[in-house]
């Protein structure tokens, strides 16, 4: 489980579904590309955060895929320092302690 309280797709669970999703689509005569490439995007955003994902952000917010990963890494830190501090004040609000 992650820090929000809901599970974990890890990548061999991503796999295993989307085995049975290829199959499926391939047997109904879904194009193979097609049926490549949807799985390819599916896997890529289903596992945590990912390159295409980063990629896909710098390109629409006008930055570098660096500057976006530090940015989420920054948010990240923030994140946690709040809760950090929230613990500390012993109070569920963003009041001050």
């Amino acid at each position: 489980r992650n820090s929000d309280g809901r599970g974990v797709l890890t990548e061999p669970m991503i796999r295993g579904g989307l085995r049975e999703v290829r199959r499926v689509l391939l047997e109904v005569d879904v194009n193979y590309r097609v049926t490549r490439e949807f799985v390819e995007r599916v896997q890529a955003r289903a596992v945590g955060e990912t390159n295409l994902r980063r990629s896909r952000i710098s390109k629409g917010g006008g930055r570098s895929v660096s500057q976006v990963s530090c940015l989420m890494k920054q948010f990240k830190e923030m994140k946690m320092m709040i809760k950090q501090l929230k613990g500390m004040c012993g109070i569920s609000g963003m009041m001050p302690c």
